[in-house]
């Protein structure tokens, strides 16, 4: 159930951001009441419309048509486009909301996720039978999955992360909370182990 929740989560998250960097958009002007014909449905291609479409190619594994028959991180890496977009720098959500969706379901040793585990000033990573999630004050916590032992992701949002910075003796000396938009806010640990 959780591997399900996440793919979810992470495929609309991912969905978003390549449909918003393609500059691509659906032509149906049919009304939400009603469902697409099976031929609609079939030919992706002729629903689309955008500058960015035309660097999508018109058939294959990266075509509209290809990547609807594909699961969303094989579709994505298929594409050109996206391709293009996240390797000239501009597409660091789109990168690590990838990045999320393609990385496969990581149990960390509870070991790791019981020396994380921690406060961290404003901000605590609470261990919760195998998983780890952060809390900030009254906030709803955060699921967090994990990228690496040192790296994480927030479960439904790609675009934030959670790294684990450690010092040069390799003891935990903070937590540093990321966003694809570059800011980052770092918390360094109050419990020093």
């Amino acid at each position: 159930m959780k591997v399900r929740n996440r793919a979810v989560a992470v495929s609309v998250g991912a969905a978003a951001v390549v449909l918003t960097a393609a500059a691509c958009s659906s032509t149906s002007s049919t009304s939400s009441s009603s469902s697409p014909t099976a031929m609609e449905s079939m030919n992706a291609a002729s629903q689309t419309f955008g500058a960015g479409c035309s660097a999508v190619p018109a058939t294959g594994a990266g075509s509209f048509d290809g990547m609807a028959a594909e699961p969303v991180a094989t579709a994505a890496s298929n594409n050109p486009a996206l391709s293009t977009l996240v390797a000239q720098g501009k597409g660091d959500a789109a990168r690590w909301s990838l990045e999320a969706l393609a990385s496969p379901p990581t149990a960390l040793p509870p070991s790791t996720l019981s020396a994380v585990a921690g406060e961290y000033g404003a901000v605590r990573l609470e261990r919760i039978a195998d998983d780890l999630q952060l809390r900030q004050g009254r906030r709803p916590p955060l699921r967090l999955q994990p990228l690496s032992a040192d790296l994480f992701f927030v479960e439904g949002e790609p675009t934030r992360r959670v790294r684990v910075a450690r010092a040069q003796d390799g003891r935990i000396a903070a937590l540093e909370l990321l966003w694809a938009n570059g800011q980052v806010a770092r918390y360094p640990r109050a419990d020093a182990r």
